[in-house]
């Protein structure tokens, strides 16, 4: 059901016979939107304009594309952030050595909004000289103080999170629930010794350098110097430019991948069920591919979940182990789905193809993986 409210924030419809009903999350900066059909001629035709409001059960939009078709329009919601967008810094904004929720308390004042869960204690400096919006200044927060946010747009909360989401032990793998892959390996932005220079011509000194390396990927050396003015103490220049060349010392890894989204369609797999930010295993004998990747972007189509797809790239951080309390099912269901998803899988590797490239000792050591999981379930650990 959707709530539809005019300009002035009146509500004038609710309207539940939409068509191709569609949830676009992006990792990045919390960002969402939402996509839909309806008929040229409905009822609430005329009610949905662009810059009226819609209200999911989670979330408020703003109408911000609607395009005419001979028997049904499509339309296209923004997450409604405008508050954020309305509040102007004409002269730009300082703010020196402060927590993010220092920060942001000030960015947010009078705009209506919050910060709401927020455990990150380290300061930085945060600098636009240009007139600028609030809510480019949350998104610069995001990128200086290397956070990620959850936006509740309806309570008019920014949750910020070191990372968000967590491994819970899910596969994204063929003849499970892995229906078509494409994948980029991009270095566009690569080097691997940075050498940081902060305000007044701050250096660091690690074991005498005044530099930082990573050789992981390869022993060719790019350098690259990096200067920030803002940086006014060694241990916070240290700390972020040690996660800027881990992140630029390897190749970004980026996968499109359609999936049989089984959670969503029934209980049974709710084990393999995945959220923005989490890691997967995706394994892919055709491509020659196993490896951990994080969910960056989710598009999900709550009455049609066989149309859901994801987005995953290369994990940045470092994740918890999974705990007992993440998983949200009885001791039963697990036990059950895992059986499922053990027996899913055998029945994909009977077909023996030579072209594929995950071996059967790859597929022993991911069944011996499930069958140890269920043997703490079903003793209760």
């Amino acid at each position: 059901m959707l709530q539809v409210f005019n300009d002035l924030k009146k509500r004038v419809a609710l309207i539940d016979d939409v068509t191709d009903f569609c949830i676009e999350r992006t990792l990045e900066y919390g960002d969402k939107k939402i996509s839909f059909k309806y008929p040229r001629k409905g009822s609430h035709a005329t009610d949905l304009k662009n810059e009226y409001y819609i209200r999911t059960k989670d979330d408020e939009y703003v109408i911000k594309s609607v395009a005419d078709g001979e028997e049904t329009n499509s339309y296209i919601a923004q997450l409604n952030i405008e508050e954020l967008e309305s509040k102007q810094f004409i002269y730009g904004y300082k703010s020196t050595e402060k927590t993010i929720t220092a920060c942001l308390t000030e960015v947010l004042s009078g705009t209506g909004w919050t910060v709401g869960v927020c455990s990150i204690t380290k300061k930085r400096t945060i600098e636009k000289e240009e007139s600028c919006t609030a809510w480019e200044l949350v998104k610069e927060c995001i990128s200086t103080y290397r956070v990620e946010i959850d936006i509740n747009s309806i309570d008019k909360v920014i949750d910020i999170y070191e990372q968000l989401g967590s491994d819970k032990g899910s596969y994204i793998m063929e003849g499970l629930n892995l229906k078509k892959l494409s994948r980029t390996k991009t270095t566009y932005d690569f080097f691997n010794v940075i050498i940081p220079i902060g305000k007044d011509g701050l250096e660091i000194n690690v074991n005498g350098k005044n530099y930082i390396e990573n050789f992981d990927y390869t022993s060719k050396r790019i350098t690259r110097i990096w200067k920030d003015e803002r940086y006014t103490n060694t241990e916070s220049l240290i700390e972020d430019a040690t996660a800027k060349v881990k992140e630029a010392s390897r190749p970004v890894e980026a996968y499109a991948v359609e999936i049989k989204d089984l959670a969503a369609q029934s209980d049974m797999y709710n084990i393999i069920d995945y959220d923005l930010g989490d890691v997967v295993t995706l394994i892919s004998k055709n491509n020659r591919i196993k490896t951990k990747q994080r969910i960056v972007k989710i598009i999900e189509y709550p009455k049609k979940p066989k149309n859901n797809s994801v987005e995953l790239s290369t994990a940045k951080k470092t994740f918890s182990q999974i705990q007992k309390s993440a998983q949200e099912i009885t001791k039963q269901q697990a036990i059950e789905a895992a059986k499922n998803i053990v027996s899913a899988s055998a029945i994909a590797l009977t077909s023996d193809n030579p072209s594929e490239n995950v071996t059967r000792e790859e597929f022993e050591t991911f069944k011996q993986d499930i069958e140890q999981r269920l043997s703490v379930l079903e003793g209760g650990e």
